[in-house]
């Protein structure tokens, strides 16, 4: 060492191992973050596990020891910022000091919105992240590096709402169809083509129950008759059909449903499920008004 460039370089190698590009990666305590989302947009995502298996590979050849790395798994979305808690927990543990790096599989499994990337870049920026490692991206920790990290953050939440808006569309074309996109209505079962159709037996039990209210019977009486005579609900696919308990609060959604008159209504979709295929009614419209004290 004889220069005062010799010098300089020494003591910010000592001091300040960040700035020279030297922090010992085999040092640091490591988050690992592995995300899968169980909604309709993510569902094709890796598995937790491959992700896990994945990363710790990464660490492998990076020389980061199994015994430095705390695994943190969630099951949430990241399109919406603060409702993942583990997430939320994680940001507060780094910044307490109890992990200084982080690994996970991709940008996207950190963040699909612009909040909470912000933190993480923010948290890079600061120096309180010394390490940011992914096994499918690759990332340095200079202004380029972070420029492009937050595009790809960007592009991952524009990936996320397309997604979405697709799902969406989907969805409201197959309901404006006549196709119903959840559990099959009481006494209706869903056939290939998820169109509902009366469920045999029980589908006669759910139109007496109807027919009990037009003459007058309560919401009490109508459950105890269903619960009496074993009503069940269609299973979903592949289920078997399960014992099912007719409540009063159950009765009166059930009572109130305009769908068991032959009108789908779905969020702001309204569709004559009539003239859509050859539904059949549970009730009439006009005791369906009656049960429902409704005029015109």
């Amino acid at each position: 060492m004889t220069t005062p460039k010799d010098l300089y370089e020494a003591l910010v190698a000592f001091h300040k191992p960040e700035e020279a590009g030297n922090v010992d990666v085999g040092k640091l305590k490591y988050a690992l973050y592995a995300r899968k989302s169980t909604t309709s947009d993510e569902r094709q995502e890796r598995s937790i596990p491959d992700q896990k298996l994945d990363c710790f590979e990464t660490a492998k050849s990076l020389g980061i020891p199994r015994e430095h790395i705390t695994v943190i798994e969630e099951q949430e979305s990241a399109k919406e910022p603060d409702i993942r808690p583990r997430f939320k927990q994680m940001i507060e543990d780094i910044k307490q000091g109890k992990y200084e790096a982080v690994l996970t599989w991709h940008p996207d499994r950190l963040a699909r919105n612009m909040a909470d990337a912000g933190k993480i870049i923010d948290l890079l920026d600061k120096k309180i992240i010394k390490k940011l490692t992914f096994a499918t991206f690759s990332f340095e920790d200079t202004p380029m590096g972070k420029m492009l990290l937050g595009i790809s953050f960007v592009l991952s939440k524009q990936y996320s709402d397309h997604l979405s808006e697709v799902v969406q569309r989907g969805q409201r074309r197959a309901l404006e169809e006549g196709k119903y996109i959840h559990t099959a209505k009481h006494g209706y079962y869903k056939d290939p083509n998820d169109f509902l159709r009366p469920d045999g037996e029980y589908w006669i039990l759910i139109k007496r129950a109807f027919g009990m209210r037009t003459e007058g019977r309560t919401q009490e009486e109508i459950a105890d008759f269903l619960n009496k005579n074993r009503y069940t609900r269609a299973p979903s696919d592949g289920e078997n059909r399960k014992p099912y308990k007719m409540t009063v609060q159950k009765v009166s959604v059930m009572l109130r449903d305009p769908t068991y008159a032959g009108v789908l209504m779905y969020g702001g979709i309204i569709v004559n499920l009539t003239e859509a295929y050859d539904f059949e009614q549970a009730v009439s419209v006009d005791d369906f008004m009656k049960i429902n004290e409704l005029s015109d």
